[in-house]
């Protein structure tokens, strides 16, 4: 009798961890920066330009998404970096990306505040012009502390522009070392 308590019991101890591990309560949302994907044709181009400073260290790179596949569910986005540090140019290899349409809400978020990050500190609207082009934007403030590192940043983000980030400046102290952020859209090249 032994032998066959120890595999249902088992059994019953692996099904009971099973199920508390899938969050059945968790709620499920239309992720936003699918939405912003879901309107553009394959083969759309997004270029940014990201330009950070740490300590004494400068580095510049450019960020192109490239959206290769899109169906009712998932858009499959390839992002390739190319970073120059030192004079020194660096390309990344591809890497795919897959852009969920629903996605779960995290731990302790409601629908209302899903969009509100942690230490928000002001938002509003404006309007941004980069690339030779007007963006109405929405923007969020943000300062917090993170595993000991101090963050004060800014985002302007855009339902216009796929992967939404149309601007963002950051500033950061890692280890009592200052640091800088600027991001910007350079480009959308529709095909």
């Amino acid at each position: 009798m032994l032998q066959f308590q120890f595999p249902v019991r088992s059994l019953v101890a692996f099904a009971v961890a099973a199920f508390l591990a899938v969050p059945v309560w968790a709620e499920s949302i239309e992720n936003p920066v699918f939405k912003t994907w879901a309107s553009q044709k394959k083969g759309t181009v997004v270029t940014s330009k990201m330009n950070t400073v740490a300590g004494t260290i400068k580095s510049d790179a450019s960020l192109i998404n490239t959206l290769t596949e899109l169906t009712d569910d998932v858009a499959t986005i390839e992002m390739v970096t190319v970073v120059t540090t030192n004079g020194m140019e660096f390309k990344t290899p591809a890497t795919k990306i897959e852009v969920k349409k629903m996605i779960e809400l995290p731990a302790g978020k409601t629908k209302a505040d899903f969009d509100k990050p942690e230490g928000l500190v002001d938002q509003g609207t404006e309007t941004v012009k980069v690339g030779g082009v007007e963006y109405k934007t929405k923007w969020m403030s943000i300062k917090t502390t993170t595993n000991g590192v101090e963050i004060e940043a800014k985002t302007w983000t855009s339902d216009d522009v796929p992967n939404m980030l149309v601007k963002m400046e950051s500033k950061a102290k890692i280890m009592g070392m200052d640091s800088s952020t600027t991001m910007e859209l350079v480009s959308v090249k529709k095909p």
